[in-house]
């Protein structure tokens, strides 16, 4: 599901695909029940909106994770996604146009950083502050 949509947009040499993937939020508490999200959904925030104020076009894509279909799930939707391959949340993927592809064909998208687990704080952002 992820990549033929991530495939699909057009992405320039200066635009960035940001892909968060955190656990879901209570309704009523507005707090996710992955403790560690409850830290880094803020750092995420923050740090797409110092790329928008250095001028980086971002996108950000938050994908909600079910608490019941991630813990012990090894078969859980995005666990066996060949994209996505969520070891554990919060994960964080930015995506890059990829360098060099001069044929329509061989456009694409690059994955420049993930995060796996890591609780990210704001200043992941600062690597592509150009």
């Amino acid at each position: 599901v992820l990549k033929p949509l991530v495939k699909a947009m057009p992405v320039d040499s200066t635009d960035l695909i940001v892909i968060y993937l955190t656990g879901t939020h209570n309704p009523t508490t507005k707090k996710s029940w992955c403790p560690d999200c409850v830290v880094s959904d803020p750092n995420v925030k923050e740090g797409v909106l110092k790329l928008r104020d250095a001028g980086r076009k971002v996108v950000l894509v938050q994908c909600a994770v079910e608490r019941s279909s991630f813990l012990n799930k090894p078969e859980g939707f995005y666990r066996v996604h060949p994209f996505a391959q969520l070891k554990s949340v919060p994960t964080l993927m930015v995506l890059t146009a990829k360098k060099g592809a001069e044929e329509e064909e061989e456009k694409g998208i690059d994955v420049a950083l993930r995060l796996d687990g890591d609780v990210p704080t704001a200043e992941w952002a600062t690597k592509f502050i150009q």
